[in-house]
């Protein structure tokens, strides 16, 4: 009876720490893949590079621009003819 016990909060606490470990790993490989979007988009909001400080110029300045044209920011779509 009690070497079942035994045995079954070890099998929680094997399971637990597997768990944590595949976890983590996982989390990490989310990480590494998202923060370039994330400083990209936190460089392009701030209008400097957030690694060097080293302006960037705008890319919106163009009131033309190939998004506004094919409607990505405001949802109408705009044929260039």
């Amino acid at each position: 009876m009690i070497l079942s016990i035994f045995i079954f909060i070890a099998g929680l606490f094997i399971g637990y720490v597997y768990g944590k470990h595949v976890g983590l790993t996982l989390g990490q490989e989310k990480g590494k893949s998202e923060m370039p979007l994330l400083l990209r988009q936190q460089s392009l909001e701030q209008g400097y590079c957030t690694l060097c400080n080293e302006l960037i110029p705008c890319i919106n300045q163009n009131q033309n621009s190939n998004n506004r044209q094919e409607g990505g920011l405001d949802g109408k779509f705009q044929s260039s003819s």
